[in-house]
């Protein structure tokens, strides 16, 4: 007695349109599926509210005049601290910041309305715009890469002394980066992680 084998999909006798529509069926559905697990929502990569994560609006908060804040005595504001028109909207010239003057490893750069925290040695970097949340102090909302993974966080800074105190947050609140003091510099230096 021969082995009972079944027919490939081309042998005589089969029905190859069969077959065919099937897998056209079964594509469809698994290109349907895609596009609808491909929605914004919590869970797959959004936050369920239009905001994008990183963005002002996924913290609640609204932009606000950086060149208004506390921090624009230590920064290149066009206008005097705590004005505001025109020259407080426009935000600060570039300033740097690092944590040390001579063998800095992190650095802070700060333009505009914006700030950039790069920290190599931690593998971390921040980039975000000064905005304020009501009922809370102004901090730059934004995004982090934490060990080459992206994630919503927030920088805090306040004056200290002729410098900043820095914190970086993760979007619940929770430190990335502990408190740091960075002194103005002139320009970035290159950091040595050893």
């Amino acid at each position: 007695m021969k082995p009972m084998h079944p027919l490939p999909p081309d042998a005589p006798g089969c029905r190859p349109g069969l077959f065919t529509g099937l897998r056209i069926f079964w594509l469809a559905l698994a290109s349907a599926l895609a596009v609808l697990a491909g929605g914004c929502g919590p869970g797959v990569g959004g936050t369920g509210t239009g905001a994008s994560e990183g963005s002002l609006d996924y913290f609640g908060a609204s932009s606000a005049p950086l060149c208004s804040s506390e921090l624009a005595k230590l920064l290149l504001c066009p206008s005097s601290p705590g004005a505001s028109g025109p020259g407080a909207t426009a935000g600060t010239a570039v300033r740097y910041f690092a944590d040390s003057s001579t063998a800095p490893r992190v650095h802070l750069r700060v333009e505009g309305q914006r700030a950039e925290l790069e920290a190599p040695c931690a593998r971390l970097q921040f980039s975000g715009e000064w905005g304020q949340v009501p009922g809370r102090a102004g901090r730059f909302y934004g995004g982090a890469v934490v060990a080459a993974s992206p994630l919503p966080a927030s920088l805090t800074a306040v004056p200290a002394g002729n410098g900043l105190a820095v914190e970086l947050l993760d979007g619940d609140d929770h430190t990335l980066q502990a408190t740091l003091v960075l002194v103005p510099v002139a320009v970035p230096q290159g950091v040595s992680c050893q």
